[in-house]
């Protein structure tokens, strides 16, 4: 029963307790990790090469291919990092309100890693 109202304690307006803000945090991360993954679908080196080097014909069928796909990536890896950064930023700013310093300084850490 202490437990419970711990948790009811901890919850903001929107209902979501620190244990719950910190859960969420690392899913989001960690499934946003999971694009980049070696054998994932997002090739951050290919992707990298693809923006930053100057395209040779932009006009051709495989180039609009190509140019789709990476753009698809990037959106995609934009969305998932953006979503990872607010999870995260959430989590500590909740771990930050209660006071409790040891969820805060893992929060923290992962926020850091994270950016």
């Amino acid at each position: 029963a202490d437990a419970d109202t711990d948790a009811d304690a901890d919850a903001d307006a929107s209902g979501i307790s620190l244990a719950e803000a910190e859960w969420r945090a690392a899913k989001v991360s960690t499934a946003a990790d999971a694009l980049m993954a070696p054998n994932g679908p997002i090739d951050a080196v290919k992707l990298a090469t693809f923006y930053g080097c100057a395209q040779a014909d932009p006009e051709s069928k495989e180039a609009k291919k190509v140019a789709k796909e990476m753009g698809e990536q990037r959106t995609a890896l934009r969305t998932a990092l953006a979503a990872k950064a607010s999870a995260l930023s959430y989590a500590a700013a909740k771990a930050s309100e209660s006071g409790s310093t040891e969820s805060s300084s893992a929060t923290a850490d992962a926020l850091k890693m994270a950016v």
